[in-house]
């Protein structure tokens, strides 16, 4: 039977060679090993138990074969190679922080080793309230008198009261067309005349004959001509009466329309009464 042999030290200084029945403390890992016979080295006891998740992460050397238990969490690991990964059940996260100056959440993070979730709010987005406050700035107020409107539609609304509908705009455009079509009919070569100056040439054509002087022979030289001539147009107006009370008017049932015609007809009936 080999002699058995316990040894204490730091894992690193495991001695490479295999001596049987020896047994081998890591004080740093706190693991057992055994040197089962001349050629086998194994691995006793990969359980540790820490009592707090920081003395878990001082460990040194820890081992991939090995599960860790740490008390104050109730949590198993084990040594992925770089970190510790939880492996019982209860892997959801133990404490929760947020973090930034922000007002929306723009990220979140687990850390498995201390089971925290942390959400960050880095960035600022801009709020309703905001958005209000800068309508409001372009918007402006909306009142009319003493009266205070809630939206730009009531607003609006009132604003526009009495003014034409669209279809009172649209039947008024279409008078407006068939007025300037009639127009441009109405004026035909005096296109782009004023309606005055076209109403003047045809009163000056019906009032003025074409051999009239020239010095007489717009409206305008008439009405001066009158101006500066009173008494002559006095004397014109007495002449015209004293006229009218010479000729007189013309008896009922005769058919003549002037005096020379009545003169005519009078003496035409004279002549035939006579020869009767």
């Amino acid at each position: 039977m080999a002699k058995v042999a316990f040894k204490k030290g730091l894992l690193a200084n495991l001695p490479a060679a295999i001596a049987e029945g020896t047994f081998y403390i890591t004080t740093d890992e706190r693991a057992l090993y055994l040197d089962v016979d001349g050629t086998t080295r194994v691995r006793i006891g990969d359980f540790q138990e820490f009592t707090t998740l920081t003395a878990l992460q001082a460990n040194t050397n820890p081992s991939t074969t090995a599960l860790y238990y740490v008390t104050e969490l109730n949590c198993l690991a084990k040594w992925d190679g770089t970190k510790y990964v939880q492996i019982n059940l209860d892997t959801g996260a133990a404490s929760v922080e947020v973090t930034g100056d922000g007002n929306a959440l723009d990220g979140v993070t687990y850390d498995p080793a201390t089971r925290k979730l942390t959400f960050t709010k880095t960035a600022a987005f801009t709020t309703a309230g905001d958005v209000d406050a800068k309508i409001a700035a372009k918007v402006g107020e909306l009142k009319i008198g003493d009266e205070t409107f809630a939206t730009v539609k009531a607003y609006v609304d009132k604003k526009t009261d009495g003014i034409a509908t669209d279809t009172a705009l649209e039947t008024l455009t279409g008078r407006v067309t068939t007025a300037e079509t009639k127009i441009g009919t109405l004026i035909g070569d005096d296109t782009d005349k004023s309606a005055r100056a076209i109403a003047n040439e045809e009163l000056a054509k019906q009032l003025i004959p074409e051999n009239a002087k020239e010095s007489l022979d717009t409206l305008a030289e008439i009405a001066a001509w009158i101006q500066a001539h009173p008494e002559d147009a006095t004397a014109m107006n007495k002449a015209i009466t004293d006229l009218a009370a010479l000729v007189g008017t013309l008896p009922e049932g005769v058919t003549a329309t002037d005096v020379v015609a009545y003169i005519q007809e009078y003496s035409d009936e004279a002549l035939t009464w006579g020869t009767f």
